[in-house]
């Protein structure tokens, strides 16, 4: 049996059955960092709190609310407190970066 959780975007779903079509773990990794390439990867699945964040990457939540600071600062993702919490979630250069967008392709945000 595979137990699968619910998907709620198609980007997300798309990524479960095919190859990404953006860069490589590997290649945000060497760009961002491997922790910082990996929180930018959990908050793509979805709107997440620092301390899921924290779980999610296996760091500290002092440690996941600076990555998230320093995404944040580069427009990578937005957060916004929401009770005692603060949610995550990834901006159109955010998405871009994960997608793969090229030099000459149209970012979302120039739109």
């Amino acid at each position: 049996m595979l137990v699968y959780p619910a998907v709620r975007d198609v980007r997300q779903a798309a990524r479960i059955w095919g190859e990404p079509a953006g860069p490589s773990h590997a290649s945000l990794a060497a760009l961002l960092g491997r922790t910082r390439a990996a929180v930018l990867e959990v908050v793509a699945a979805g709107p997440v709190s620092t301390g899921a964040l924290a779980r999610r990457v296996n760091v500290s939540a002092p440690s996941a609310s600076q990555h998230a600071t320093a995404l944040r600062a580069a427009n990578l993702i937005a957060s916004q407190r929401v009770g005692a919490s603060m949610l995550h979630s990834v901006t159109p250069l955010g998405w871009s970066l994960l997608n793969g967008v090229t030099v000459g392709d149209e970012l979302p945000l120039l739109r």
